[in-house]
């Protein structure tokens, strides 16, 4: 890499770690491949100073001037550091105090980060030098996958019903600081461009591979994007903060064996489009997009791993989780809701079946004129893959009145 990026780096890094240039010294040793960041680049760095060595993620936003225009891009890079800057450590700090001997703190370390006119940057630490590995993005997660993500995001949810029990104002300045519910990021008109494209490209591949009746409820609900999350935001009771970016490449797991069928730990990573809203756009997002066609037989029973991880964090808290949110509330807010995770499953699929050598830059899309719903819906390598996942997902969801 250049000697000017190696410098740029390097007062990143001072700026993050609070440290004079003249006692660290920065060697990069990698960057990011295609497909591995929409919005932003990442740089793989090691940082020493004569008592220890860091080694190192870095989040960069991209250069590119059309992207630049997009204030979207910019808003949710700075707002991903707020994520890691101030609500996670919040979320962490109060599972402390609480004197919880089991928390919800499933992130990437956060060091600093670097704010200029050009460049944002977030410095994390560097989960695959730990031990953690990525799923393969095309490969539907196993079981035991699954249930290790719906138990931290029970959690993670039940953090933040507690906070907002019992610290109402300190989750009041939080929520003021998120600035955004799940249906605010969802009436976009670009977002909703590109989630009604996907799903046609969906429908297309379904037409004559499932019943004329499962393609009528497709096509209303492709005439009906715009109002899903209106729809469930006024149905659902309970409100919480929500990852958002639910799928299979935005989890990272470390294992005690070799086998990688039982992970021990995860890592939830891309905080971008966090919001608030029902729990359910997170896990309905990350099942429709993750669960294979054996295991979404069991999707009850994994519905109710989930909720007693909620329950049970929420009891730590010395919380009552039945007044809070019963099981006969949330399994009714799944029905109601779990439609959005479908229709984002679309999206999240298509993405794990772009062929790596296909792959395009946003950036340079976006600099060549393409549109943000084109790209998105753009070529897929592995055609019968997607359709095999689609096709099951949509058999459920009809199925079980979920569309």
């Amino acid at each position: 890499m250049s000697t000017q990026i190696e410098s740029e780096v390097k007062q990143w890094l001072a700026t993050a770690f609070k440290l004079n240039l003249s006692n660290f010294s920065v060697k990069l040793v990698g960057s990011s491949g295609k497909g591995d960041g929409y919005v932003g680049d990442i740089l793989f760095a090691q940082l020493s100073t004569p008592d220890q060595v860091h080694n190192l993620v870095l989040k960069c936003n991209k250069r590119s001037k059309t992207l630049q225009q997009y204030q979207t891009f910019t808003r949710i890079f700075l707002h991903e550091m707020f994520l890691y800057e101030t609500l996670l450590p919040t979320f962490i700090d109060f599972q402390k105090e609480k004197n919880l001997a089991e928390i919800f703190d499933s992130v990437p370390k956060f060091y600093g980060s670097y704010k200029s006119e050009s460049a944002h940057v977030i410095v994390l630490e560097d989960l695959k030098k730990l031990g953690f590995e990525l799923w393969p993005v095309t490969k539907p997660l196993n079981r035991e996958h699954i249930e290790v993500v719906v138990r931290e995001y029970g959690k993670f949810h039940a953090t933040s019903v507690a906070l907002k029990t019992l610290k109402p104002e300190k989750f009041q300045e939080i929520l003021t600081s998120l600035g955004r519910s799940l249906s605010h990021i969802f009436q976009s008109p670009v977002m909703q461009s590109i989630v009604t494209k996907c799903v046609q490209k969906g429908i297309e591949l379904l037409e004559g591979e499932v019943e004329e009746k499962i393609i009528a409820k497709l096509k209303h609900l492709r005439e009906n994007i715009a109002n899903i999350t209106v729809e469930f935001e006024e149905k659902a009771p309970l409100k919480v903060v929500c990852h958002g970016d639910c799928w299979n490449n935005n989890f990272m797991y470390k294992y005690n064996d070799n086998s990688r069928n039982v992970p021990s730990k995860v890592a939830i990573i891309d905080w971008q489009i966090a919001s608030y809203g029902t729990p359910i756009s997170d896990l309905s997002y990350f099942l429709f997009s993750c669960i294979s066609a054996k295991d979404i037989e069991r999707m009850e029973d994994i519905l109710l791993v989930y909720h007693q991880s909620f329950s049970s964090h929420l009891e730590k808290f010395g919380l009552i989780p039945e007044n809070l949110y019963p099981r006969a509330q949330f399994l009714n807010d799944w029905k109601n809701c779990s439609k959005f995770g479908f229709v984002m499953a679309h999206m999240a699929t298509r993405a794990s079946y772009v062929e790596k050598d296909d792959i395009v830059d946003l950036g340079e899309a976006l600099d060549k004129g393409m549109n943000l719903a084109d790209y998105f819906s753009g070529q897929i390598g592995n055609v019968e893959g997607y359709k095999k996942r689609i096709t099951y997902l949509a058999k459920y969801a009809y199925d079980n009145n979920l569309l």
